[in-house]
């Protein structure tokens, strides 16, 4: 029997450095960008972490698939066009320039993606841990 909860303490060790590189460096997939940013611009958000999604676009110079998650490695994390170069608070969508142009939000169309599962980066040590033992799967 310690022999489960050893395995299963290994696992947790493993998997938590892994989840939360995932959750700080954020991604690109299907023509949106999402990841966790803080407010870079005046605004009335709280200084904290918030998750957001943003659609692949640049209203600066109108190009797509162009976007990338904090390439210059700011600490509120920020969005950057590859093509002009236009920054963007990823929290806000405005740009960092002085608010010329808005990220826009991604378009839905009635469709769930159930490959990215959003974990709250507030998350305990103890709810983790809790919720992986819970569900675990047995072969």
């Amino acid at each position: 029997m310690s022999d489960d909860s050893d395995s299963g303490s290994r696992l947790i060790k493993l998997f938590l450095p892994i989840l939360f590189l995932f959750l700080l460096v954020g991604s690109v997939h299907g023509g949106v960008v999402s990841g966790y940013f803080k407010p870079s611009v005046a605004s009335g958000y709280s200084y904290h972490w918030y998750f957001r999604e943003w659609g692949d676009y640049c209203p600066a110079c109108h190009h797509t698939d162009c976007l990338l998650v904090n390439p210059k490695g700011v600490p509120e994390s920020e969005l950057t066009c590859s093509v002009c170069g236009a920054d963007y608070c990823g929290v806000t969508g405005l740009d960092k320039g002085g608010g010329r142009w808005r990220l826009r939000r991604p378009q839905t169309n009635g469709m769930v993606d159930m490959g990215m599962v959003k974990v709250s980066i507030d998350m305990s040590l103890s709810h983790i841990d809790g919720y992986l033992m819970r569900e675990t799967v047995r072969f």
